[in-house]
């Protein structure tokens, strides 16, 4: 086709420029030839003969036009990107359709270039167009948009949950923008988002996504910025510790959320939502972890089957929350002793369960909170329960080894996390024959009325002297699940075989094990 032909003829009613029909044919080389000529000039003012409307109005031009024809057509009409589309009652701006339509690699770059060109024509833009430019570009076109018009970050978009763009940054984990948005105004920590009650601290830990990881240093700067926000329940009576300990399991590498909260706040540890759960039961129940979509609304919560639980308490995975574990119960050891709101279920009772093979936090729970081993609830057996079919391999692997565990490190051998249990439920007996809070425990522990007769036999100070693993055993198998029943006989035959003079062997109280089964 000749260069210097203007215009071609479609019908006697319509003409299209030269300009419309190489974009039409997409021959985006001669496109940019064209609108270096006058006519080309001329050209990109010109309405488009079929749509009526302005090149800078075409969803279609922007999506397959390269960028430095998007470039070309700015240079050729720059007065058009202010230029307003009518459709019906609504208006909308150039800007709005390109970043609509361009492709994500070149977002950004369309962006800067109409703000630079003319800083105007974010003046008219709708509240959804920012937030949702704030959200799919860069930081370079935040600042842009900050210089420009920066009332969109406190404005909320119409008929819209998605909060503001704080409240997007902090669910979406957008850290660079979270910092960019902090260095303008700090003050933007403090705005609740309406719906959920929640501040920006919440969002952020709350997890999105797996494979996202939250810088900690954006994270201290956001409790720098609001320390209270530490303290302040959202609408569901859950602080951000609640989330951040929900979130431990599945975005393990922002563990340290935990830690960093309680140096603000360390009585959140107490705090009980609205669904009566304490953060602890967040951290060690998988099944009631939560996260959330794109735009951070909470999802159901995760559904993970016994067997998914069981997998992540007793694999590697357990790492994960070992750490956060042992501080939770060390800043509020008694809420080993509280169930959860939704279950009924004791931590102990559940890390038993599954059988989580951390000898430090069973430690922690015996040292700060031995009477959590003699717990339960209408729903929730002690953690010896759970562990009635390890009396085998207790017997075969630990008869002449002393109950003092805590000096074992590394990975657990077989019946050894029974022999923890074992130790601190029997610690945890004799303190109850002291009185320790033997009246609260009343409604939890659910003690054979005969008890009391063993407890008058045991005289504390010497309990220990000559007891056997064999005396622990018996005193403790009130609390060994009766299905197993088989696999105590199993480990007592196995006792008898290796260690037979235990059961004539008496206590300094006169104790044979017989007498305190």
């Amino acid at each position: 086709m000749d260069d210097t032909v203007d215009e071609v003829i479609i019908s006697a009613a319509a003409t299209i420029s030269r300009l419309e029909q190489l974009i039409q044919e997409r021959r985006w080389e001669l496109v940019l030839a064209n609108l270096q000529t006058k006519q080309g000039h001329e050209d990109a003012r010109k309405h488009n003969s079929t749509t009526g409307e302005l090149l800078y109005h075409s969803l279609e031009f922007y999506y397959h036009a390269p960028f430095h024809v998007i470039e070309a057509l700015v240079k050729a009409y720059p007065e058009g990107i202010v230029e307003p589309m009518y459709i019906g009652n609504q208006i909308r701006y150039p800007i709005e359709t390109a970043v609509s339509g361009t492709k994500e690699e070149t977002t950004n770059m369309v962006f800067k270039l109409f703000v630079e060109t003319n800083p105007k024509c974010l003046d008219n833009c709708d509240v959804w167009f920012l937030h949702d430019a704030f959200r799919k570009c860069d930081t370079e076109v935040l600042e842009l948009m900050i210089q420009t018009n920066p009332n969109f970050l406190y404005q909320k978009e119409k008929d819209s949950s998605n909060g503001l763009p704080i409240h997007q940054a902090c669910s979406s984990v957008m850290c660079t923008k979270i910092d960019l948005l902090l260095i303008y105004d700090p003050s933007q920590a403090r705005m609740v988002e309406e719906d959920s009650k929640m501040l920006p601290l919440h969002l952020a830990c709350r997890p999105f996504d797996k494979d996202t990881i939250f810088n900690m240093e954006t994270f201290r700067q956001l409790i720098e910025a609001y320390p209270q926000a530490a303290k302040e329940k959202d609408a569901k009576g859950r602080l951000p510790l609640h989330y951040a300990c929900g979130g431990a399991s599945y975005r393990p590498d922002n563990q340290n959320f935990i830690s960093e909260l309680l140096k603000i706040y360390p009585e959140a540890a107490q705090i009980l939502d609205k669904q009566k759960n304490l953060p602890l039961h967040y951290l060690v129940m998988p099944k009631q972890s939560v996260r959330c979509d794109y735009f951070g609304h909470e999802m159901n919560w995760l559904d993970c089957e016994a067997d998914s639980v069981n997998d992540f308490l007793r694999g590697n995975n357990h790492r994960w929350i070992e750490k956060e574990l042992i501080v939770l119960i060390q800043t509020y050891p008694d809420a080993l002793l509280k169930s959860d709101g939704e279950k009924d279920q004791l931590v102990l009772g559940t890390l038993a369960k599954f059988r989580y093979p951390s000898c430090q936090v069973w430690h922690t729970a015996g040292s700060l909170c031995s009477k959590a081993f003699i717990c339960a609830s209408l729903q929730s057996m002690q953690p010896l329960y759970h562990m009635s079919f390890d009396l085998p391999a207790l017997v075969q692997n630990f008869t002449e080894i002393p109950l003092d565990w805590t000096k074992n490190e590394g990975d657990m051998q077989d019946g050894e996390l029974f022999g923890i249990i074992l130790y601190y439920t029997f610690e945890a007996l004799l303190q109850a024959e002291k009185g320790l809070d033997i009246k609260t425990m009343s409604n939890h522990v659910p003690l054979c009325h005969h008890l009391g007769m063993h407890y008058k036999s045991l005289n504390n100070k010497n309990a220990t002297g000559n007891m056997t693993l064999l005396h622990k055993l018996a005193y403790c198998s009130m609390f060994c699940d009766p299905i197993h029943l088989m696999h105590l006989i199993m480990a007592v035959e196995l006792y008898a075989s290796k260690q037979g003079h235990h059961f004539l062997l008496a206590d300094q109280n006169g104790n044979l094990p017989l007498h305190l089964v």
